[in-house]
């Protein structure tokens, strides 16, 4: 299981959502229901952070299947992971958007709506750090957002529908459709 960090700034589903809605219409996918998340971290994300890169290693080298550091902002992504999101495994997809939810709300790259403001209290490990304050939390909720957003998932009645349309799992899918009916504003 991942480390939990403490975040210090709670953000709900319903925040979530918004801000990957705001992050969508950022790079021109707000209308699209398939989320082209290997284009986002390698070609948009250069734009608009400074010395971003997107890392692809070996499995051998990697202990996980990806992760983020910040200094500088990069995404790290093991080699089977990269290619399989590259054909569409909805699992890949679902890590790599997971990553990038790590970068825009966790990271300093810029002072804006996107920057969650790291301080020193976010590097205080909370072993039991949960929901709101959780940064896997709010990476996991952003990721689903992304990737199936409230104002798409509403449409669907059939997560198997929604799963092959959006890229994502049938599971994720069953969760978006219910989620898109309880949190969408």
């Amino acid at each position: 299981m991942a480390d939990e960090f403490y975040v210090g700034r709670a953000l709900s589903a319903s925040a979530l959502a918004r801000i990957a809605d705001a992050v969508r219409a950022k790079f021109g996918v707000a209308d699209e229901t398939w989320v082209d998340v290997i284009d986002i971290v390698e070609l948009e994300l250069p734009k608009i952070i400074k010395d971003y890169s997107f890392v692809v290693k070996s499995d051998k080298e990697m202990t996980t299947p990806a992760y983020t550091d910040y200094n500088p902002v990069s995404i790290v992504v093991s080699e089977s992971v990269y290619i399989a999101a590259c054909e569409g495994d909805d699992r890949s997809r679902m890590t790599i958007a997971h990553e990038l939810g790590h970068v825009l709300l966790h990271s300093d790259f810029f002072n804006s709506k996107f920057n969650m403001h790291r301080s020193e209290h976010s590097e205080k490990r909370i072993a039991q750090a949960t929901g709101m304050h959780s940064s896997e939390y709010q990476a996991k909720r952003f990721a689903a957002y992304i990737l199936a957003p409230q104002s798409i998932s509403k449409k669907y009645s059939d997560p198997k529908k929604l799963a092959s349309d959006a890229g994502i799992s049938i599971a994720a899918a069953r969760i978006a459709i219910k989620d898109a009916n309880k949190y969408y504003i």
